[in-house]
């Protein structure tokens, strides 16, 4: 096995947890391809263990935890079969959660999700998208899917120089799969669909914030496929607003809705940020509302305008927030840190002239596992706030 060699004092974070070795840490690249499975040695020549390589990624080495020679079929089923394990016993009756969720199962750059009889893969890593037939094989053979699909067409892959693709891998095309998540039940198209089909990441937050519903008018702002919409009419809202800026997404939720035959949800198809102003403006107050908008902050780049974008969302919910109401609000980008959104969220109430009181502080669900040495793993933050 050819050996990744460490600057001096570069094996200190790696020592702690953390699995990535970035390219201004390496002393000396082996002579292997991307992909290639190496041994990551520290200046001294300490073994650290094996690692998926690429000589040209700013992550120059994924860390496998073991002495691993090649990511064969014994090494997915033994990894597959442990990460499973662990969700038969966090969700024991559900048949839609994450199934391996990359480095948190010690599977570096590979998304799995389960959608009932359908899996669907991602693979944002040269190792595991070498790899891919195995994967899905080892898939196939232990869990028996009715279909495997990869949804690998994530600009993340760019940074591997992986091409985008996405379409069925294995068995059959069923066109929509109707899911059931919490008792609520959706079409979700897994090759169209965002990310992998469905947000699984707020499956417990969806719950939390039912809580606070019954008997609000509450809005639901970037639903996508209603989530927590359908979540908030269940518990007994009085009625929900749902808004999306797309009309697709809207129609999807449109029809999920039907499906679960919901009264007390209307659609609307708008930018969030105008229907916020738009219902300020005409002096409209919700009892409770939720706010989970996609990414802000793509790259360290972006940490500024994003920033500015939370502030304002946040800003302009409070500012059609009745006496007493129940604020949802979430950021799904790790670039922006917990401590970054706490503030921001403060900033927005001193400039909307309201007061918070913080009720509930919530992740991604625990399908989503993170690792306490690799924060690049806790990407979702939600907080529930009284609004005062």
């Amino acid at each position: 096995m050819d050996h990744l060699i460490l600057k001096p004092k570069e094996d200190r974070r790696l020592r702690q947890g953390h699995l990535w070795v970035f390219s201004n840490e390496v002393a000396r690249h082996p002579e292997a391809a991307a992909g290639d499975v190496v041994e990551v040695l520290t200046a001294r020549e300490e073994s650290l263990g094996s690692a998926i390589y690429h000589p040209h990624s700013l992550i120059t080495a994924r860390l496998l935890l073991a002495d691993v020679e090649e990511l064969d079929q014994s090494f997915f089923r033994e990894r597959f079969s442990a990460a499973a394990g662990l969700r038969s016993r966090l969700f024991p009756n559900e048949s839609c959660y994450r199934l391996v969720h990359g480095e948190s199962d010690w599977l570096p750059g590979l998304v799995v999700d389960r959608f009932q009889d359908y899996l669907v893969i991602q693979t944002t890593a040269a190792g595991m998208d070498r790899r891919l037939p195995i994967i899905a094989q080892t898939l196939g053979e232990l869990f028996q899917p009715r279909g495997i699909f990869e949804r690998n067409d994530s600009g993340l892959r760019g940074y591997e120089e992986l091409p985008e693709r996405s379409g069925l891998l294995f068995g059959e095309d069923p066109g929509p799969v109707s899911i059931e998540e919490d008792g609520i039940r959706y079409l979700v198209d897994l090759l169209h669909g965002q990310k992998t089909g469905f947000f699984l990441d707020q499956k417990m937050n969806r719950q939390a914030a039912a809580r606070y519903a019954s008997g609000t008018r509450a809005l639901d702002c970037f639903c996508n496929l209603g989530g927590f919409a359908f979540h908030l009419a269940r518990a007994g809202a009085a009625n929900v607003e749902a808004v999306d800026i797309s009309a697709a997404a809207i129609e999807r939720a449109s029809e999920n809705c039907r499906l679960n035959g919901f009264s007390n949800v209307q659609f609307v198809v708008r930018d969030s940020f105008a229907f916020l102003e738009q219902q300020r403006n005409a002096g409209i107050a919700y009892d409770l509302i939720v706010l989970d908008p996609p990414s802000f902050a793509r790259s360290k780049k972006s940490v500024g305008a994003a920033r500015k974008g939370y502030r304002r969302l946040n800003e302009l919910a409070l500012h059609v927030m009745a006496e007493g109401g129940i604020l949802v609000t979430a950021s799904c980008s790790f670039h922006i840190f917990e401590d970054v959104f706490r503030d921001v969220i403060n900033e927005a109430a001193v400039r909307a002239d309201r007061r918070l009181k913080l009720l509930e502080w919530h992740h991604q669900s625990p399908d989503h596992p993170i690792l306490p040495a690799m924060p690049e793993t806790q990407y979702l933050k939600l907080g529930i706030y009284q609004v005062i």
